[in-house]
């Protein structure tokens, strides 16, 4: 049958490996991952009407890390905001993100989650 496709994916993630992995799992699930540099840069292409997920690097849970790495993602939006952190999810969930995923994440799960994630919107 013809291929699932999830919408675009935009990743806001600095770590290189990290970012290959997760885009390679995103893709694998039927999403189009697209990734640029830059907080400004992700949150005026995530309004358009083709993206449906935002994956980006929580903070640390360190003094004064913002817990979205930066992005301030609008209350009303048509996509989902995936963080991976590596300290408290709670920061990063009242911050805007929809779904947390600790770090190091299980990859055999990490798309399952991700796609539910993604459907919830």
């Amino acid at each position: 049958g013809p291929a699932v496709h999830r919408g675009t994916a935009w990743l806001g993630l600095a770590d290189g490996d990290l970012a290959r992995v997760v885009g390679l799992l995103l893709r694998h699930a039927g999403f189009a991952v697209e990734r640029r540099g830059g907080t400004a840069a992700l949150g005026a292409a995530a309004s358009r009407p083709d993206v449906s997920l935002v994956v980006l690097a929580g903070g640390s849970g360190a003094a004064g890390a913002h817990p979205l790495g930066g992005f301030c993602p609008p209350e009303q939006r048509g996509y989902r905001v995936v963080a991976l952190v590596s300290g408290d999810p709670a920061a990063a969930r009242a911050a805007g993100a929809d779904h947390v995923v600790q770090l190091p994440f299980d990859p055999g799960t990490f798309t399952t989650d991700i796609i539910e994630a993604a459907d919830r919107r």
